[in-house]
């Protein structure tokens, strides 16, 4: 069955055996299997070597599997024909063992398929005796159709992450598709039951396809929305952002100084062109002035342009462009001593900036020299906006200027890209790139090569009484790259800086203490404006302010002046004469608010009879204010009227400022007192509640602010003159009332109007600031009733309910003291309210010329007017006045004695109809009280005469 040839003999093969032996061995077709001891003789002595030979049987050979496809959870029949089979022969189908074996002959198996996964198999066939045979991707397993159950979630931008939930997935993403609407989308994982996808830019809703292994399904419906604007974006202006260790940045290792590469970690999610990157990706940075956002093993040293695959190298071999590029300064550049790539993230999220630094790297020719060059330079990602920054801050040396370089970045597949430079010479020290991201593309700004506009400077008016102090704003602006920064100096000529040179400030005003003025002395203000880019304005110049001591402007103060996101405060200034207005706004320690954009001081020009209404915001460039406004006016008369309300127009109130005083009182249970002190001196402050005569002492500092909570109807005297208001609140509506001096008190208190009946109720509270009780008399229509207010004491009761009125009813209040010894000594204030709304109305002395502050018709808002006569009738002109100070038209109207008139302005002057803004004055031929009530149908307000 063996046969053995003749031995050839050959060379020593160890230092014990001279020579060496081949015999060649013949295996007979007939030799029975199994393993075959060799022997070798010679002489006397032997060697065996057991089973040195293993005589096996034929394997399986050609073999075939019919059916050669069937679904992945297994089971259908298959024969597997061929030759060599062996009764116990196993059939494996892509390694998982068939089942229902069935050996017919040595040609013929019979079994049924395994589960397995989808795609095509290889079936291997083993005998019993370990011969074996295969048929490579013989059968394939057919997926299931997939089927989706879910999607998480259903709407957002392109980038939203969506995860698919369904069945009959798999788990390689390559085996997988997805769509949005038919845009193709990213799949970033998968498994057989959920597929994390990415919603891709240029996609409008409409319904998601999922694919796997080519069988589809149309899934729900993806409601795609417009993304949600970012601010974190650059603005054309160089402002190098140090990335390095000293500064917290992170050093990167390479493995060599030439062209190498080190891996860093996105820190949130990047899209470049129309590819997104998730937190945690890995970035490739490379020591040749580029980094790619996919993997790359090494870094091409021979730049070339954009888009690109490939890129011929001198030598005459090929290069690869990486994909999903950004290239700052893409050179064959070196890392040397003192050389460095560092990594930094500034910023909190969702305004991050991601930082990539070359510190003092060179530039090697084509031969490899190093020039000896020096390059410093940075890109920088941001977070939201996916713009895009380069930076350059220290180029010297040869090919430094971009010359050899490629300047750009290009997508994943190496098809779209955005390039300023391809071996062009256009980078200097200081030079920069901003690519800007809109839905899945990059466009480049252009660098700002304007100045900012000339500053417009407003000083504090033409004098001056503090000899120590000077204030002032401005206004400069820069649409390209924004006001880095202001230059300001004060001279006594125009331009001049002998007094206080040039300083830098990053606000719009400045305060400048510690000067010495000199009486009849003008002094000048200039300032000029620099950008971004490092622009510099023209230089603005002020009119110039002078010093004089006996300078005594009229000041007024104004408590509370709200602005922010949920409410705003507008101001009307009314002047009766030609004057300036100096506005200062200050927090609640008195310090003057100042920052960038905030001009603080303001001063407005008015002609006689002009009125100005501007918002807070409007004002001083504050978005964000609770603080209070002193008003300093060149002239006597100013009006200031203020309304405070809801953007939504839900509430408003309104009140005119009124000066400032050492004793009052204030009405409103649960009402905010806000208490200012503008004196330089601290204020003792006693306050008494006027239902307990309980006593409360605090102390207000110099230029400070107090706010509390009244519990019931107060009287406030204090040290120093104050500046007070209450503010009542409560959903939906807003009372904002002025403190009433003691000094207001009237033999006869007249309220102009109010309201019973009709889903309106109308409130009387007085006050009694003697120590007698006081027993008064109170008048409605042609109803009276005596009302007793205790000594140091207050009254508050429904006008309805005192005089017993049951139907409805409108008209005048009217409180008489008149009989009782002693001076005035009865305050007080009516309140009007209904579900919409509630307004304060206070009692004024009569006067034969009113004016009322605002006129607010149309759009939704109407004004109201009520005047109230006394003991003679009168004939009253109402002259309606635009905010320039022109009448638009006059009527006359007439009030009998002791009677009252409640009617629309629209009624009374129709060319009014429609006015906003402006103010009403009424000339009577007889004393007179009036108020004005505005508003719409889902809130009112007062209008004090001012």
């Amino acid at each position: 069955m063996i046969s053995l040839g003749a031995p050839t003999f050959g060379g020593r093969i160890s230092s014990a055996a001279s020579t060496s032996a081949r015999i060649g061995v013949s295996v007979a077709s007939s030799a029975a299997p199994g393993a075959i001891n060799l022997a070798v003789n010679r002489g006397a002595d032997a060697s065996v070597l057991a089973g040195a030979l293993v005589i096996t049987d034929t394997p399986p050979r050609n073999i075939s599997i019919a059916p050669a496809s069937g679904p992945v959870d297994g089971g259908t029949p298959v024969t597997v024909t061929g030759t060599n089979f062996r009764s116990g022969a196993q059939v494996y189908f892509g390694g998982i063992a068939a089942v229902g074996m069935s050996v017919v002959d040595s040609g013929t198996i019979l079994a049924n398929v395994p589960e397995n996964s989808s795609g095509p198999v290889n079936v291997v066939v083993v005998n019993s005796d370990g011969t074996w045979g295969a048929a490579p991707r013989a059968f394939t397993y057919d997926a299931l159709p997939p089927v989706i159950t879910r999607i998480t979630p259903s709407s957002g931008p392109a980038t939203t992450s969506v995860i698919i939930e369904g069945q009959n997935f798999d788990s390689q993403s390559r085996n997988v598709s997805v769509q949005f609407n038919g845009v193709e989308a990213r799949v970033v994982s998968a498994t057989p039951s959920a597929i994390t996808t990415i919603v891709p830019f240029g996609v409008i809703s409409g319904p998601i396809t999922l694919s796997v292994f080519g069988k589809s399904v149309l899934g729900p419906v993806f409601t795609v929305t417009s993304p949600a604007l970012s601010t974190n974006i650059r603005t054309p202006v160089f402002k190098f952002i140090d990335a390095s260790v000293d500064t917290g940045g992170t050093n990167l290792t390479f493995s060599n100084n030439d062209d190498s590469v080190a891996v860093a970690t996105l820190p949130f999610k990047f899209s470049l062109f129309r590819d997104i990157y998730l937190p945690g990706s890995p970035l490739s940075i490379t020591t040749n002035g580029f980094l790619s956002f996919e993997n790359i093993s090494s870094a091409e040293f021979q730049n070339g342009p954009l888009p690109g695959q490939s890129v011929a190298r001198p030598s005459g071999t090929t290069g690869v462009i990486p994909p999903a590029l950004v290239a700052p300064f893409w050179d064959d550049l070196a890392l040397k001593a003192g050389s460095a790539v560092t990594t930094r993230i500034i910023g909190d999220a969702p305004n991050r900036q991601f930082v990539v630094q070359w510190s003092n790297l060179s530039i090697l020719d084509e031969e490899g020299t190093d020039l000896n060059a020096s390059l410093t330079f940075e890109v920088v990602l941001f977070e939201g906006s996916n713009d895009i920054q380069f930076l350059y801050r220290s180029m010297e040396g040869p090919r430094s200027d971009g010359s050899s370089a490629t300047i750009g970045a290009q997508d994943l597949k190496r098809t779209v890209a955005i390039q300023s430079g391809f071996n062009q010479p256009i980078v200097s020290s200081g030079y920069f790139k901003i690519y800007h991201f809109e839905n899945g593309g990059y466009a480049e700004l252009a660098p700002d090569l304007t100045p900012p506009s000339k500053p417009v400077i407003t000083d504090e008016g033409t004098l001056t009484a503090n000899r120590t102090q000077l204030a002032v704003s401005w206004i400069s602006d820069d649409a390209e790259s924004g006001i880095r920064e202001y230059q300001y100096a004060i001279g006594t000529t125009a331009g001049g800086t002998e007094v206080k040179p040039f300083a830098s400030t990053t606000h719009n005003s400045i305060v400048v203490t510690g000067l010495n003025l000199q009486s009849g002395v003008n002094y000048y203000f200039a300032v000029k404006a620099i950008n971004g880019a490092g622009l510099e304005s023209e230089t603005g110049v002020s009119d110039g302010i002078r010093y004089d001591p006996a300078y005594q402007p009229q000041v007024k103060i104004i408590p509370s002046a709200p602005h922010g996101s949920s409410e705003f405060t507008g101001l009307a200034l009314l002047a009766p004469t030609a004057m300036t207005v100096v506005l200062r706004a200050y927090d609640s320690t008195g310090a003057i608010i100042l920052g960038s954009g905030i001009r603080n001081p303001t001063t407005i020009s008015l002609a006689a009879g002009q009125q100005s209404i501007k918002l807070v915001s409007e004002i001083f460039g504050i978005q964000n204010f609770d603080g209070w406004v002193e008003a300093e006016a060149s002239g006597p008369g100013l009006g200031i009227f203020t309304a405070t309300g809801a953007w939504d127009r839900s509430t408003l109130d309104s009140s005119v400022v009124r000066d400032t005083s050492a004793d009052f009182v204030l009405f409103h249970a649960g009402a905010s007192a806000i208490i200012v002190n503008p004196s330089s001196r601290a204020a003792n402050v006693t306050m008494t509640a006027l239902s307990t005569n309980a006593n409360q002492s605090f102390t207000i500092p110099a230029r400070g602010r107090f706010v509390t909570t009244l519990t019931g109807a107060v009287r406030i005297r204090s040290s120093e003159p104050l500046a007070v208001i209450e503010r009542l609140g409560s959903p939906g509506k807003l009372a904002i009332n002025a403190a009433v001096p003691v000094t207001d008190a009237q033999t006869t208190l007249v309220f102009p109007h109010a309201v019973a009946g009709g889903g309106y109720v109308s409130t009387l509270t007085l006050a009694n600031a003697s120590g007698t009780a006081q027993t008064v008399t109170v008048a409605f229509g042609t109803s009276t009733a005596t009302v007793q207010v205790p000594p140091n004491g207050s009254t508050r009761i429904q006008v309805a309910t005192l005089l017993k009125t049951v139907v409805f009813n409108a008209g005048a209040v009217t409180v008489n003291t008149s009989g009782l010894s002693g001076p005035p000594a009865i305050v007080g204030v009516l309140d009007i309210e209904n579900e919409k709304g509630m307004v304060t109305v206070g009692a004024r002395p009569a006067a034969t010329e009113v004016t009322l502050p605002y006129v607010a018709n149309g759009n939704g808002m109407f004004t109201g007017l009520a005047v109230a006569a006394g003991s003679s009738a009168a004939n009253v002109t109402v002259e309606v006045y635009e905010p320039s100070g022109r009448a638009v038209k006059s009527a006359t109207v007439s009030v009998g004695a002791n009677q009252q008139i409640g009617r629309l302005l629209s009624e009374v002057v129709p060319a009014a109809a429609a006015q906003a803004g402006g103010y009403i004055r009424l000339r009577s031929d007889q004393p007179i009280w009036a108020w004005e009530i505005y508003g719409s149908g889902e809130m009112m307000a007062s209008g004090p005469p001012l």
